[in-house]
């Protein structure tokens, strides 16, 4: 059992050492003998975004409050942002609850979903009047860019988000409100 073990971890250094510049893998045959060669990664589609910095800031101090600190599962910390029509979406999504506001804004692109506390704090810091949010289809990070501030932050795939089914708006028991309209 000893040896399997110290075989496991020389295959693993073996593996690392054989890495490019770039972080890809180097495949061989002798490793993906009896598994499906590794396939590239599908990229990710683009994000570009251009939103005021206020109503966008005071979307993110709405949510911070209905954010646990400390979460076992690190999507349930996240803000998702997603472009619908000209506005964006600013969400924050919990196992029991799920909390949306919109802001106007100009842009395309899918959902992201980024660290909400982390994304706040570069808020109440940041100077600008505007807010540029911007992902590449290459990149693994998000940029936001407000003034003279720039933050990367490496986005969660926002259909990790929980996505809460509850009844219909005219059933008894279920309100939606809206936290702030741009």
């Amino acid at each position: 059992m000893m040896h399997t073990d110290v075989c496991k971890r020389s295959m693993r250094i073996a593996m690392l050492e054989e890495t490019h510049a770039d972080n890809t893998p180097v495949s061989s045959p002798s490793r993906s003998i009896g598994k499906a060669a590794a396939k590239p990664a599908k990229a990710a589609a683009a994000f570009s975004v251009d939103v005021d910095a206020g109503p966008f800031r005071r979307a993110l101090a709405a949510l911070v409050p209905h954010c646990e600190v400390r979460n076992t599962t690190p999507i349930l910390g996240c803000v998702t942002l997603k472009m619908d029509g000209e506005r964006l979406v600013v969400a924050h999504r919990d196992i029991d609850m799920a909390i949306a506001s919109t802001v106007p804004a100009l842009g395309t692109g899918d959902a992201v979903a980024v660290p909400l506390r982390t994304l706040a704090a570069f808020m109440s810091g940041a100077d600008g009047a505007t807010v540029q949010i911007r992902k590449s289809a290459t990149d693994e990070r998000v940029t936001f860019t407000c003034g003279d501030f720039s933050a990367a932050i490496i986005p969660m795939r926002a259909d990790d988000a929980p996505e809460l089914k509850g009844p219909s708006t005219a059933d008894a028991g279920y309100r939606r409100v809206a936290l702030a309209e741009g």
